[in-house]
């Protein structure tokens, strides 16, 4: 991992499925250069040993963010500010119940502006070239038109050929890029990368653009 992070050196790493639990320290996650957010450190606690979920975040040592605390039911999210921009990661799994659902989609409608969601939304059934959707995710699909919420990702981002992995945001001004990254070892899922323009750097383009991407370990 730390040879890609070398070749795209992001500002900011976003990790979905961790599989992390109480009994891992996040000292023992140690990236030279980056550190890990403890309050964006989510395990999943209805698993054995928080399999199927968690979520972590890093970031470059000289990066500030500030932490947004959940307001939320649903069960697999993180929010952070960086400067203007309201980032939050997601996984929804895909065993999910109705509620669950119904939650992630509250979230998604009470967005501030400015905001980007990124994570693993387990919704194949939508296409968002189309707005179309099976009924599983017809909600998910009008929380996100609701909020004024574009979907970026338009390529496969799962080895079934299914788009999992999403981008939504309601400030597309901001977003440079959206790339493939391919995957990463074994993972079944492909690496978001993200360049945006936070106003800071707009006022300081010496400083470079806010890179950040979208991963996970399995």
């Amino acid at each position: 991992m730390e040879a890609i992070l070398t070749i795209l050196n992001p500002d900011i790493i976003l990790l979905t499925e961790t599989w992390l639990h109480s009994n891992i320290d996040s000292a023992t996650l140690y990236i030279p250069g980056f550190t890990v957010e403890p309050e964006l450190r989510r395990d999943r606690n209805d698993t054995t040993n928080g399999i199927g979920g968690g979520l972590l975040v890093y970031k470059r040592d000289s990066l500030d963010l500030m932490v947004i605390p959940n307001s939320k039911t649903f069960n697999q999210y993180c929010s952070f500010k960086v400067d203007n921009l309201t980032i939050t990661l997601v996984y929804r799994p895909p065993s999910s119940k109705a509620e669950n659902m119904e939650s992630l989609c509250e979230l998604l409608r009470d967005s501030e502006k400015e905001s980007i969601f990124i994570g693993d939304f387990n919704a194949p059934g939508i296409n968002w070239e189309k707005q179309s959707s099976d009924s599983r995710n017809k909600g998910l699909l009008e929380a996100a038109s609701e909020a004024n919420l574009e979907q970026l990702v338009n390529w496969p981002t799962h080895t079934r050929g299914n788009v999992l992995d999403l981008v939504l945001t309601n400030a597309a001004e901001n977003i440079i890029s959206t790339v493939d990254h391919g995957r990463l070892d074994n993972s079944d899922h492909t690496m978001i990368g993200i360049v945006c323009q936070t106003r800071a750097n707009t006022q300081k383009m010496a400083k470079g653009r806010l890179r950040w991407h979208e991963t996970r370990t399995e």
